[in-house]
């Protein structure tokens, strides 16, 4: 079900103000690297870790497909070459 302007342009920037806690969080991760890996739980990290990118990934791929077009330009600086690439459609 395709998403109304203002639902993307939400979602959108619940999306952006989020990013930098993930981005903190990767890196506090990245820092226990060692202790991680002395408690063996080196693998465990890394596999949730991995789960976490496919489950992001396919959210992403969701939410391009049900975005409105607008709020795909914004979120690929106005390219519109790269929006109709990714979805089929062209700008409004």
């Amino acid at each position: 079900m395709p998403l109304s302007l203002p639902d993307g342009t939400t979602i959108l920037n619940v999306v952006k103000s989020a990013e930098p806690n993930i981005e903190a969080c990767l890196i506090a991760i990245a820092k226990q690297k060692g202790a991680l890996s002395k408690l063996s739980l080196q693998a465990a990290v890394h596999a949730t870790l991995i789960n976490l990118e496919t489950s992001v990934q396919a959210l992403i791929n969701a939410l391009i497909a049900a975005a409105p077009v607008r709020v795909l330009l914004v979120l690929y600086n106005n390219q519109n070459v790269h929006v109709t690439f990714l979805t089929g459609r062209t700008q409004v």
